[in-house]
């Protein structure tokens, strides 16, 4: 099938742009440009969300999913901790891998496990002893990418 473009004209070379609305206009076969745009909130959205402190995905070019959390650890004096993540029910239908950044962690360190597609484990330890994982630890920052 071909597509021709058109563009409307006067006698005297004035173009003409015709009004309508996104839901008429098609793009490809099978879609239309509304149809792409409601697409786009739920992306971009919840990723700007994230910069804002919020949790957040992003759907990438190649169909897989990034998304982030952030999790605030109190103080404490406990060498050892363990947070889960959620993750949102149905996001997922399998991990790729998870990435996890200590905020302000120069002695602590983390083990993630990826228990299943809807929670992340993340275990810490303080690695200087009596000062406990709330000296100078202020959140973990989660990424997950799966499909």
């Amino acid at each position: 099938m071909t597509i021709n473009k058109i563009e409307i004209q006067n006698s005297t070379g004035d173009i003409y742009y015709p009004h309508t609305s996104s839901d008429v206009v098609k793009h490809g076969t099978n879609s239309t440009v509304k149809a792409e745009l409601d697409k786009l909130p739920a992306t971009y959205l919840r990723a700007a969300q994230y910069q804002a402190g919020n949790n957040g995905y992003l759907k990438l070019s190649n169909g897989d999913i990034e998304y982030w959390a952030i999790g605030i650890v109190n103080g404490g004096s406990n060498e050892t901790a363990q947070f889960t993540f959620s993750l949102p029910s149905g996001l997922f239908k399998s991990v790729n891998n998870v990435l996890i950044t200590i905020a302000n962690s120069a002695n602590v360190y983390g083990v993630v496990t990826a228990n299943s597609t809807t929670s992340v484990t993340v275990h810490l330890r303080a690695t200087v002893h009596g000062g406990g994982l709330g000296v100078g630890l202020t959140g973990i920052h989660l990424r997950v990418r799966g499909v």
